[in-house]
């Protein structure tokens, strides 16, 4: 990839909807062009004026100054002073009008979110193994802000922190895209947000702290001010073991499960079900889900570092 990424792609690989090599390929980009790290930093706190992040003026905006140019049309008519006005050009002028001032629309509002909106940026305080953020591997100490794209491979681990608020930690084979992590400056609320599309990760997120999270699945989503849970996410499903505080649960339809403190819980597409023991798969209960995925990924050595 030779040439910048256009700002239209950016918002679509800061929302997600970039996927496999071509998003790997980006990922890989931008860790080395600063001019499109920098754009993706403030594209990432931008909410787009639709879900397809087209910024161009919507059917209505276009027929509503096309109905202006009608009503011009018939007065234009009527009155013989204006009979040498050429009403393509002048529609084409009307039209450019709407563009303009849609656009602008949208400039003042991504300034406004710029403004208000910071990046929380997360650190990795351990890594294990081959740890790699789009194409390049994953130092420790190292600052990772939305629009990465986060992989283990085998016998890997990696420890992420924001301060002492937010704790994650993930093992062998999992993928975890960093879609938000934020600061609303005027309220001083943080957001994150992650996608994790496989693998097993351990997060905690202070209870006490001013802070919403989102952790989106390919099955559905869990979100929280604050708890401790663990999670693990294959093709068929997302199981999720709530060790402290209360969680939203809900299926990529929509259904939505308000969990309890201690239970486990499985999403599929289709729905969210407090799970039931079976030994025939070889599932663990809700505390061993827990412990066995704590026992796999947390250790002894404190990361308790202050990152701002």
């Amino acid at each position: 990839m030779r040439k910048h990424i256009s700002k239209k792609i950016l918002i679509r690989y800061a929302e997600g909807d970039v996927e496999g090599a071509k998003s790997a390929q980006m990922a890989s980009h931008i860790e080395k062009c600063p001019e499109c790290g920098n754009s993706l930093a403030l594209v990432s706190m931008i909410t787009r004026p639709s879900n397809t992040g087209d910024m161009k003026p919507g059917g209505r905006v276009l027929k509503n100054i096309l109905l202006h140019y009608d009503k011009f049309l018939v007065s234009h008519r009527n009155d013989p002073a204006r009979q040498g006005a050429k009403p393509p050009v002048l529609r084409m002028a009307l039209m450019g009008a709407g563009a303009l001032i849609v656009a602008a629309s949208v400039i003042i509002y991504a300034f406004y979110r710029h403004m208000r909106f910071e990046i929380a940026s997360m650190k990795a305080t351990k890594v294990t193994g081959r740890v790699l953020a789009g194409r390049n591997e994953v130092k420790q100490g190292q600052s990772l802000i939305p629009g990465v794209l986060l992989t283990t491979g085998d016998n890997s681990r990696l420890a992420l922190i924001y301060g002492t608020i937010m704790k994650l930690k993930a093992g062998p084979h999992t993928k975890i895209y960093i879609t938000k992590s934020r600061i609303d400056k005027k309220t001083g609320k943080i957001y994150f947000e992650l996608a994790v599309d496989s693998g097993a990760i351990i997060a905690v997120f202070d209870k006490s702290g001013n802070l919403e999270y989102t952790l989106k699945t390919p099955h559905g989503k869990v979100s929280s001010r604050g708890s401790t849970i663990a999670m693990k996410v294959d093709h068929a499903k997302t199981r999720v073991a709530v060790k402290e505080g209360e969680v939203n649960l809900t299926s990529s339809r929509g259904r939505t499960v308000n969990s309890e403190e201690g239970n486990e819980y499985t999403i599929t597409s289709t729905g969210v079900e407090a799970s039931a023991v079976s030994t025939d798969e070889g599932y663990e209960n809700s505390s061993e889900l827990y412990e066995n995925t704590a026992k796999d990924l947390l250790d002894n050595e404190s990361d308790d570092v202050s990152v701002q």
